[in-house]
């Protein structure tokens, strides 16, 4: 049996499109260990059930998981995340050296936020000869400065210098957005990158179950459904729906270290067709997605976050409901050139409370079938877990080989 080592930052229970790759690597033939760390997203504290132990080992589903403590800083500022993030690359890194009993054929990295969650990845090529394959989703080092983080000569050096060894390194990469490949051919010229979007999440059921919560159906009703950070630029949103008719509502469903803020900016413009409805369970989202007359995505208008498709978007398309797309690049052409709904510039309010107000119960300007043919043709889960199990399988066999 093939045993392939996953590393990644954010696992079951947490709500991550990993999750859905586990059992498709089990019945590919691999027996899967996992590195990763206390879950606590989004919340900071430790998820029901678990303890903030140094490290612990538990078996689910015949994964072997092993789980190292957690620094609960990801609602600090910059400074506390960034050692965090350090602390659980230090702390697999030297984990590592003691659940080697038997040989890794391959180590998968998920890259969802940090790129240094490589490192461990890294130190096992260095000691063990592993070969590596990373999937970015988060493109460094473009996402940090993306998140507001001022650059100078000595932090930009040192952050290009790791991101050039992170892909020079990596056997394999493999990018969730085809901007990704030009930005990192820069560090590492004529090196194949792999484009694997994401999928729906798995656990997204879209057979609506009459959920307890009724939307007004004379309303407009618009919903936002994830992260609510500084990144998703609500704030020009809400000012947007202040001036908006009343008819038409903004849902806001989720959690995130800019709630606080944004429900003060709504309570000081007196947005009573703003309701903030928290987080609520994964599998209850669908409910609300079909519920919604309108989907909104969103993201400020920075390079890094113009290069990315959000998970969210497939979710989106899902639903088979018109986007509002506060969005530009990679996104913004999707919903254009698919008919899936309207956009507009983030930072132009103006604009924003315009392309809201034409939306109606019945658009014109949605096309149904362009998302049919999209889920089928480029986020379809099936052909994709293909794609990357080609890929980690032609490097283990190239091992072999050797």
């Amino acid at each position: 049996m093939k045993n392939l080592l996953l590393i990644s930052e954010n696992f079951y229970p947490e709500d991550f499109g990993i999750n859905d790759l586990i059992p498709k690597f089990k019945s590919s033939g691999y027996k899967v260990y996992v590195l990763t760390q206390t879950p606590s997203y989004p919340y900071d504290k430790p998820y029901k059930g678990y303890k903030n132990r140094l490290f612990q080992v538990e078996e689910k589903d015949g994964v072997v998981i092993y789980r190292v403590f957690s620094l609960l800083w990801r609602k600090k500022s910059f400074l506390p995340k960034t050692l965090a993030y350090l602390f659980f690359a230090l702390i697999s890194s030297i984990t590592i050296l003691f659940i080697k009993r038997k040989k890794f054929d391959s180590v998968f990295v998920y890259q969802v936020g940090p790129l240094t969650q490589i490192i461990p990845a890294l130190f096992s090529k260095l000691i063990f000869k592993n070969k590596i394959s990373i999937w970015i989703l988060d493109l460094w080092p473009y996402t940090v400065w993306g998140f507001g983080l001022k650059k100078n000569l000595v932090l930009e050096f040192l952050l290009n210098t790791f991101c050039k060894i992170a892909y020079k390194y990596s056997d394999n990469i493999l990018v969730s957005n085809e901007g990704f490949i030009e930005k990192i051919n820069f560090y590492v010229p004529n090196k194949k990158i792999h484009f694997i979007p994401q999928w729906i999440p798995n656990d997204i059921n879209y057979l609506y179950n009459d959920y307890e919560f009724k939307f007004n159906p004379l309303d407009i009703n618009f919903l936002f459904a994830g992260n609510v950070g500084k990144v998703q630029n609500l704030e020009n949103i809400i000012t947007a729906f202040s001036s908006c008719p009343e008819k038409y509502v903004l849902h806001v469903v989720g959690d995130g270290s800019n709630l606080s803020k944004l429900k003060e900016l709504s309570k000081g413009l007196n947005c009573e067709n703003v309701i903030f409805h928290g987080r609520v369970p994964f599998s209850e989202i669908s409910n609300w997605l079909l519920s919604a007359d309108v989907l909104i995505i969103s993201l400020i208008d920075k390079l890094s976050f113009n290069l990315t498709v959000p998970a969210k978007f497939q979710a989106y398309l899902g639903a088979f409901k018109p986007i509002l797309g506060v969005i530009n690049g990679e996104t913004a052409k999707l919903i254009n050139t698919n008919q899936l709904g309207l956009t507009a510039h983030p930072d132009n309010i103006i604009e924003i409370k315009e392309q809201t107000n034409k939306f109606k119960k019945e658009n014109a300007f949605y096309n149904k079938k362009a998302s049919e043919k999209l889920l089928n043709e480029s986020y379809d889960f099936e052909k994709i877990v293909v794609k990357i199990i080609k890929i980690i399988d032609n490097e283990r066999n190239n091992i072999s080989r050797r």
